[in-house]
């Protein structure tokens, strides 16, 4: 029996944590944006939002509103806990949800506007 390849993201996501681990990104560069990544890895949207999640829950990265991902300075030295990780995704999910709502009520006023 054949193994399960990898979702989209998780491939992404070792590539870049690969990359980080390396030293090609240090502690403090930017990654590519995630167009950039989109074109790179021939996905939408999902797959790159969902990579960059993992990355940010293993405390790999951060994201610096208005300005991209960037990778943590300094860098974890061993992976995080379980319960990290899962915290991360956790707050990774809500900033997904504050920024879906606020969405959201722009196009609600944009169509009540009409």
């Amino acid at each position: 029996m054949a193994a399960a390849e990898p979702w989209k993201y998780e491939r992404i996501a070792a590539e870049l944590r690969a990359r980080i681990r390396s030293g090609e990104y240090p502690p403090g560069a930017r990654l590519p944006s995630k167009s950039a990544l989109k074109a790179r890895h021939g996905v939408s949207d999902a797959p790159v939002v969902e990579a960059l999640r993992v990355l940010r829950g293993e405390g790999l990265t951060e994201a610096r509103q208005g300005s991209g991902v960037f990778v943590r300075d300094p860098l974890p030295d061993a992976p995080v806990s379980e319960y990290e990780t899962l915290m991360g995704r956790v707050d990774a999910l809500t900033d997904e949800v504050r920024r879906l709502r606020r969405e959201f009520d722009a196009l609600r006023r944009e169509r009540g506007a009409t």
